[in-house]
């Protein structure tokens, strides 16, 4: 795989993920606890990525295994 393919592969997973945190935020929204993601900062915006990146591993270990 070249440079170009590469960075083009990690644009789309950023992309992704990205759409993932904002559709996971309509959810939580009224949860106590919830930050939006603009407001966040550096650290629980790491946790928060990590934790939405666990949360789509789960749910495609569950896909393949149907």
């Amino acid at each position: 795989m070249d440079t170009e393919e590469y960075l083009k592969t990690i644009d789309e997973k950023t992309d992704v993920m990205r759409r993932l945190m904002a559709y996971r935020q309509k959810y939580e929204r009224w949860d106590e606890d919830f930050v939006p993601l603009d407001d966040m900062s550096i650290d629980q915006l790491c946790n928060y990525y990590t934790s939405t990146q666990e949360i789509l591993n789960k749910q495609l270990t569950k896909t393949n295994n149907n």
